[in-house]
């Protein structure tokens, strides 16, 4: 894999776990990654990949450890979700890339593949919406850029939060 910009993400042990899906609105068990992501500009990281094969879904979440700010705590409420494809070999998430205005932190969907972040696109497959979900899309999703992650590569499911969340806050 290659490196991240700037930053160093180790992988600090897996194992059985279950947690709360707020969109199933059901407890979940699977499978939890634990990553450490060193971010020089924004601070340390804990990062879970928490993948449950039998849902068809993975959520990745963050935990600041040394670093106090509002953004911070802000991206401490974010997630994001991978969904099993049509084809249930690869997950894909619709990027959402995050941005600072007026120190709230919000995002923005994609539905230009030009404006992907290029650290984002050299690495990661991109599809639209409609050609990988196994649902039919409505028009909120019509046309929207995912990105495309092997069901077993949980380390770019932390690598994608750090690209798509940290990175542009903190870049």
């Amino acid at each position: 894999m290659e490196p991240i910009p700037r930053a160093s993400l180790v992988l600090l042990g897996t194992g059985e776990g279950q947690w709360f899906d707020l969109g199933l609105r059901r407890v979940l068990s699977g499978i939890v990654h634990s990553y450490s992501l060193s971010d020089p500009s924004s601070c340390e990281w804990r990062i879970s990949v928490r993948v449950s094969d039998q849902a068809g879904k993975a959520a990745v979440e963050v935990v600041p450890i040394d670093g106090f700010g509002s953004l911070h705590d802000q991206l401490r409420r974010k997630s994001i979700t991978f969904n099993a494809c049509k084809d249930r070999t690869k997950y894909y998430h619709p990027l959402g890339i995050a941005y600072n205005l007026r120190g709230r932190v919000l995002y923005t969907r994609l539905d230009d593949r030009s404006a992907v972040p290029k650290s984002i696109s050299d690495e990661y497959e991109l599809e639209a919406y409609e050609n990988v979900s196994p649902t039919e899309p409505g028009y909120v999703w019509r046309g929207k850029i995912v990105a495309l992650v092997k069901s077993d590569q949980q380390e770019k499911m932390a690598k994608l939060f750090y690209l798509e969340k940290i990175l542009p806050i903190f870049g």
